[in-house]
């Protein structure tokens, strides 16, 4: 039996009413493999020739009714012959929704380590992938939604092919040039990430078995990409760098993407919106047009506000994958600000939507969203319209809910933070320092017009859950939607809105 490289990775994707799945793959084949899916037999077609193989992508348009939901078997061919998962696994199934139903979906983000020593000392690496494999079949999902950090890419600086480069201080690293090695380097260096990562067993069965849709964020390029001084992050070597960090995003997370979901296709950044039966996921991207004084760039502004104008839904996700809401670190920022060359730790603190830099930012963001928010529910109570719109987020290591109200209005915005599906927490003297350092994430914003808050969970043993976690979100028959943490330390948690 002829062996994947690696897949089969699920997607979906939208163009309002209709669900297009889809299915990438990676092999070394003669001819173009088919996805057999529902007993219909659909062509792969070439997307790129990768170190390893081809990277292959199918595509097959779900019925528009589906009266309920069901299981869809599938199975990949080389001729009439089945094509294996790594795992010498041949046939694999999801779950289709039905038309009226309000899909299960589970948030999660940071899917690999920051540092060797972090991996060596995780007896279990992948449990949770494995309890979410357990939690779908019991309760099929109908979307992943991969919140940023699908890869970690940070040990790019170990690679001998990288020379001495990250040892340099910073206007000899802005004068380097790409040498040959680095160029020949990049491209597989990146695609291997992909192949490692998403190859473990129990990251593959759920990636073959959940349509999943995904947003990068700075570790799928490198740690703090966009937080970095201007003229490196401008430098002839970090340019190159990106630009295999975005083919093998565009490859693998956004599988080719046939431009029917992005919110700006020609634009220079990677926005996109996906409907799946009633429930909308807005992905925002917050790296490609990072820098040290903005998040998004205009032409993704122009189009986010354009693309909310028309959006009419009562409920939205909006993936931000940096939290809206969070501690604060306004003071060690300003101890840290001012070095020739920025430490790991302010990079990390440039990062945050809380940063003096984005703060501005963040409060357009969310006066844009309440302001459409009004306009959807007209002069009903937000609640009583069904308003209840959230923030999905990751990246900080623990698990939260908060909340950013504007009381004028009496309009909110809530705020689901999952991580890390794989990355280990803080350690509790780590954990300590950081709460040393910031303020608890509670207090008022825009002149005392914004309140934000840290809300209790009940099941938790903290309003920060210090354990790999990830986010499950389900909506009961009144529109209230329940989250429930799945935390590795145990806890069972649920908040509902």
């Amino acid at each position: 039996m002829l062996t994947l490289l690696l897949g089969p990775i699920l997607g979906v994707e939208s163009d309002g009413d209709r669900l297009y799945y889809t299915c990438l793959i990676v092999a070394e084949l003669a001819e173009p493999p088919v996805w057999k899916v529902d007993g219909h037999k659909v062509a792969f077609i070439a997307l790129e020739k990768t170190a390893t193989g081809t990277c292959w992508r199918s595509e097959w348009l779900s019925p528009r009714t589906v009266a309920k939901g069901r299981k869809v078997v599938y199975s990949i061919l080389s001729g009439e012959a089945p094509l294996a998962s790594a795992a010498q696994v041949p046939e694999w199934e999801f779950h289709l929704p039905g038309t009226k139903e309000r899909p299960r979906f589970v948030y999660a983000s940071c899917n690999g380590f920051s540092a060797a020593k972090l991996m060596a000392a995780c007896e279990r690496p992948y449990a949770m992938w494995e309890r979410l494999a357990t939690d779908h079949a019991k309760q099929p999902l109908g979307v992943l939604v991969l919140g940023g950090d699908q890869v970690y890419a940070d040990s790019i600086w170990e690679k001998e092919w990288m020379g001495d480069f990250a040892k340099k201080s910073l206007q000899e690293m802005i004068a380097e040039k790409v040498s040959p090695e680095m160029e020949a380097q990049l491209d597989p260096f990146y695609e291997g990430l992909y192949v490692r990562q998403w190859g473990h067993p129990p990251v593959a069965v759920v990636l073959a078995s959940v349509p999943s849709i995904m947003m990068w964020d700075d570790h799928d390029i490198f740690d703090g990409w966009g937080s970095h001084n201007d003229d490196l992050q401008d430098s002839d070597v970090y340019q190159r760098i990106y630009r295999s960090a975005v083919r093998a995003f565009r490859l693998f997370q956004l599988r080719g993407n046939r431009d029917r979901m992005f919110l700006e296709p020609k634009g220079g950044h990677f926005a996109y919106a996906l409907t799946v039966r009633s429930e909308t996921i807005l992905m925002l991207d917050h790296r490609t047009e990072r820098t040290k004084t903005q998040v998004m760039g205009a032409g993704q502004w122009t189009a986010f506000k354009a693309w909310l104008r028309d959006f009419k839904g009562t409920r939205l996700f909006v993936q931000s994958a940096v939290p809206v809401v969070y501690r604060t670190f306004g003071l060690i920022e300003r101890v840290l600000g001012g070095t020739e060359k920025s430490e790991e730790l302010e990079d990390d603190l440039l990062d945050h939507w809380t940063a003096r830099e984005h703060q501005t930012e963040r409060l357009r963001l969310v006066y844009t969203l309440l302001e459409r928010m009004r306009e959807i529910c007209g002069k009903q109570d937000a609640k009583k319209a069904g308003c209840r719109w959230f923030f999905l987020s990751g990246d900080v290591h623990v698990g939260c809910m908060g909340s950013i109200w504007e009381r004028g209005m009496d309009l909110g915005l809530y705020q689901v933070v999952a991580s890390g599906i794989v990355h280990p927490p803080p350690t509790p003297l780590q954990w300590l320092g950081i709460c040393a350092v910031s303020g608890d994430g509670e207090g008022r914003l825009a002149n005392g017009d914004l309140e934000t808050e840290i809300h209790e969970i009940a099941g938790a043993r903290a309003k920060f859950l210090r354990t790999r976690n990830y986010a499950r979100l389900e909506i009961d028959e009144n529109g209230k939607v329940w989250v429930n943490w799945r935390c590795e330390n145990g806890d069972e948690t649920v908040f509902g809105v």
